[in-house]
C-alpha cells in the first residue's frame, strides 16, 4: 500500500474511498455527518492506495478546538492485512512532525482489532460508555 497525503484537490479520490468503504462504514461513521470537504480543516488527511491506485485505507488527524482526533478506516475486503497499522504509523509520524503532543480517538467497544491496534501504539483508555471507548496518546517528551 502506498500512503499519500490528500487535500481538497483530491476530493474525488476521497469520495471514491467513501463509496468503497462497505461494511467498515458501520463502525467508521465520520463521513455520515460530515461532507468530504471537511478535510480542509484537518491537520493531515491520508489515503492508502493499492497497486491499482484504488483507495483502500483512510486516516486523518482532525483538530477540534484544543483536541486533535485520530480516525482510521480500512475498506471492507482489505482488513486483516496490516493496512491499519501502516496508516497508524503514518498518522503518528505526521502528528510528531507537527509537534502534536496529545491525540485522542473514539472506538466502538466491539471493534477489538481497532482497540488492539490503538493500545499497541500507545493509546490508553480514558473513558468508556456502553457503546464507545475514548483513548488518549501522549507523545513521549
Amino acid at each position: 500500500m502506498k500512503i499519500v497525503k490528500i487535500d481538497e484537490a483530491a476530493i474525488g479520490l476521497l469520495r471514491r474511498f467513501i463509496s468503497l468503504i462497505g461494511a467498515s462504514g458501520s463502525s467508521f461513521r465520520y463521513f455520515h455527518s460530515r461532507p468530504a470537504e471537511i478535510i480542509s480543516n484537518h491537520v493531515v488527511t491520508l489515503l492508502g492506495l493499492d497497486d491499482a491506485g484504488t483507495p483502500v485505507c483512510y486516516g486523518h488527524l482532525d483538530r477540534e478546538g484544543d483536541t486533535v482526533w485520530l480516525g482510521i478506516c480500512v475498506a471492507e475486503g482489505h482488513t486483516g492485512q496490516g493496512l491499519g497499522g501502516k496508516m497508524m504509523t503514518a498518522l503518528l509520524d505526521a502528528g510528531d512532525q507537527a509537534g502534536i503532543r496529545e491525540i485522542k480517538l473514539s472506538v466502538d467497544n466491539n471493534n477489538l482489532s481497532g482497540i488492539h491496534l490503538y493500545e499497541k501504539n500507545g493509546f490508553r483508555l480514558i473513558s468508556r460508555n456502553d457503546k464507545i471507548s475514548f483513548y488518549l496518546r501522549v507523545r513521549p517528551a
